[in-house]
């Protein structure tokens, strides 16, 4: 593992280990359920297993292959199986290692090597994935918590219209009609409320999937804080250090190292034989017959390439070339994907500055004139009732307007590669 992953990844593990599920009864914050999900998530821990398994067999694959023994009689006469009948009969022993072509070994411990180091660069990317999410859940959570919030304050202004309406009617200033329109509205708004709670519990079983049975404790239903990056151009520069990035570009030098290590078999391998051959019996002048020492070297001999070498080099070229399109396929899916939620960003920030400066006071001060001139009886039921409405429908905008904001924040963060 690379320095600066190993740099990246262990303060998020040990972020997500230290991290103790808090009692039910405490609200629950966007930081914790963050750190609940990256506890319970198996698939980060499968990365980095992974990666270690492919680091510890990158070791065993650079080595030399295990020598052979070779035990065997030589010339042994099957008249009579006498070991001191022949001269040339011998008992052997022999060893024998073999040496792959080139650099072969080498190459295949650094192909694994580099396989291991983008699986590394993905369970960062697979945690930075995660946070995104839960924030992204979290903060519907949020949005919807507030918008039941701003329905049940506005049926409650709509229930005190409604009293006000009976009132002016039982007077006779008001005509049934605007008794029966208040009604409706409320009863809307209940219809309202009720989508918005199944809104609510479909996003939290979203949000379960993360934090299991923490997803259905009371949320802080404050917006979380986050800061969006300097500029668009520093966005988009951070894009070259991204896990994702980082993990298909060590799949493309891991593609590149099995062209090398394809190349190296136009290379002959070869084997060293070692063999000791034990004699028995006398020569005819009664010495003892001496011991044999044979030693041997086997060379392959690559000749016919057309259909092995060749097609294994092809083969390895263009799966060095796949990878490299994919490198360029993420690197172009981040660099658009931040060009577009920057642009998002932007407008969002435009709106949100809109409601603050204008189009909230302005709904403020229109219903309540509207209230004002219906109760000086210079004003109409349906004036007022659009009034509030529109008061109220702002409220909801802004609110899903933050709540954007803040995903596309959350989203930002995540293609400049940041543990929010």
């Amino acid at each position: 593992m690379c320095n600066t992953t190993r740099v990246a990844l262990w303060p998020l593990v040990g972020w997500a280990l230290w991290w103790s599920f808090p009692t039910l009864a405490a609200e629950l914050t966007v930081s914790q359920a963050q750190k609940i999900a990256l506890q319970s998530d198996p698939s980060i821990r499968q990365f980095t297993l992974s990666a270690q398994a492919l680091r510890e067999r990158s070791v065993s694959q650079s080595q030399l292959p295990d020598p052979s023994l070779k035990l065997g009689a030589n010339a042994l006469p099957t008249n009579s199986f006498d070991l001191d009948q022949e001269p040339m009969t011998q008992l052997q022993v022999g060893v024998r290692q073999r040496f792959f072509p080139g650099r072969t070994l080498e190459l295949r411990g650094e192909r694994l090597r580099a396989s291991a180091e983008s699986l590394d660069h993905r369970a960062l990317d697979q945690a930075l994935q995660i946070v995104q999410q839960v924030h992204e859940d979290f903060l519907e959570v949020v949005y919807l918590t507030q918008a039941d919030a701003i329905l049940v304050q506005a049926r409650g202004v709509f229930g005190e219209l409604e009293d006000i309406v009976r009132e002016y009617y039982a007077n006779g200033r008001a005509q049934q009609q605007d008794v029966y329109r208040a009604q409706l509205e409320r009863s809307r708004i209940d219809d309202r409320r009720v989508r918005v709670q199944q809104a609510e519990r479909e996003a939290r079983g979203r949000l379960a999937v993360w934090l299991g049975d923490a997803a259905y404790r009371p949320v802080n239903t404050t917006w979380p804080a986050l800061e969006a990056p300097a500029t668009l151009a520093a966005l988009e520069s951070s894009i070259d250090a991204h896990p994702a990035l980082l993990a298909a570009r060590e799949r493309v030098r891991a593609a590149e190292t099995g062209v090398d290590i394809a190349r190296e078999q136009y290379k002959p391998g070869w084997a060293l034989d070692l063999t000791y051959g034990d004699r028995s019996g006398q020569d005819l002048n009664g010495a003892a017959r001496s011991d044999f020492l044979f030693a041997s070297v086997t060379v392959d001999l690559p000749l016919f390439r057309a259909h092995r070498q060749d097609r294994e080099l092809s083969a390895s070229q263009l799966e060095a070339d796949a990878q490299q399109e994919n490198q360029a396929d993420v690197h172009r899916r981040l660099l658009r994907a931040a060009q577009r939620q920057w642009a998002t960003l932007e407008e969002l920030d435009r709106r949100l500055a809109l409601f603050d400066s204008d189009l909230l006071p302005q709904a403020v001060l229109n219903s309540e004139a509207s209230m004002a001139a219906y109760q000086a009886d210079v004003g109409d039921f349906t004036t007022l009732m659009r009034a509030r409405l529109t008061h109220y429908e702002l409220q909801l905008e802004q609110a899903r307007a933050r709540a954007d904001r803040l995903i596309a924040m959350a989203r930002l963060h995540y293609l400049a590669g940041e543990l929010q």
